[in-house]
């Protein structure tokens, strides 16, 4: 992706392909700014819209064929300057490697809990909300036995002496069936009435606001993961009385 001053005269496209709670990031043969690993990513060409783009840019770098699945928003990178368009595309075939090595040096699977070893800047937050949510379900529907399963698990280790790396990668799990569960949980609220409505709504309410304010999760991991743990069953609760009987 070469920089450009003027977003305006070179639109990009940026691939963000999730795979079983990794991300695709590239490494950028020349920095652009302060960074190094970047989602795959290129200029529209005058017939492609940023969808097309987007897959065509995730090919060419990295050998990964790659469905476009929806635009989840776009920004003048503060880095760049670029006016970028962010793409959720559907992992279809292919090992990553380093497709155009002109451009780039590797090509990755990265863990959604090390993408700040990567980007210490970190991703857009439409863009960590969409990996988040991706990390948490299945299909589109929330895998409600594995949300159980981590939910002990969170239980049990917050029990115990934590690695500070197996309760970051629990913790970005709990915080990705948050994620997946506000909306759900929020129709449900929105059916009820009165204080029934206040509470439901204003639980999903503060269930958001901890997961994109880490400074509302405090830095005892044991303390984060209970609280984590206790909102993703809350809402699991919401998102079970709400669905059809």
């Amino acid at each position: 992706m070469t920089q450009a001053q003027d977003p305006l005269l070179a639109p990009v496209a940026a691939a963000v392909i999730s795979l079983d709670s990794h991300v695709l990031l590239v490494r950028r043969r020349h920095t652009e700014g302060t960074l190094e690993w970047q989602l795959p990513a290129g200029k529209l060409r005058s017939t492609e819209c940023p969808r097309q783009a987007a897959v065509r840019e995730a090919r060419q770098e990295t050998g990964v064929l790659a469905c476009a699945v929806k635009v989840l928003g776009e920004r003048v990178h503060p880095d760049t300057g670029c006016l970028i368009t962010y793409v959720a595309c559907n992992y279809v075939s292919g090992e990553p490697y380093a497709a155009a090595p002109d451009e780039v040096t590797s090509a990755q699977w990265i863990p959604h809990d090390q993408i700040p070893r990567y980007i210490p800047a970190g991703l857009w937050l439409p863009v960590v909300r969409h990996l988040r949510t991706t990390a948490a379900t299945v299909d589109g529907a929330v895998d409600m036995q594995l949300l159980t399963a981590d939910v002990g698990l969170a239980r049990e280790m917050a029990a115990t002496v934590l690695s500070a790396e197996r309760a970051a990668a629990l913790q970005e799990r709990l915080r990705g069936y948050i994620t997946a569960l506000a909306d759900p949980s929020q129709e449900y609220g929105e059916g009820l009435h009165g204080q029934y409505q206040e509470v439901v709504l204003d639980t999903v309410r503060y269930a958001v606001r901890v997961v994109e304010d880490p400074a509302m999760e405090g830095a005892d991991p044991t303390a984060t993961l209970t609280r984590l743990a206790g909102l993703v069953t809350t809402l699991g609760t919401y998102v079970t009385l709400g669905s059809p009987r």
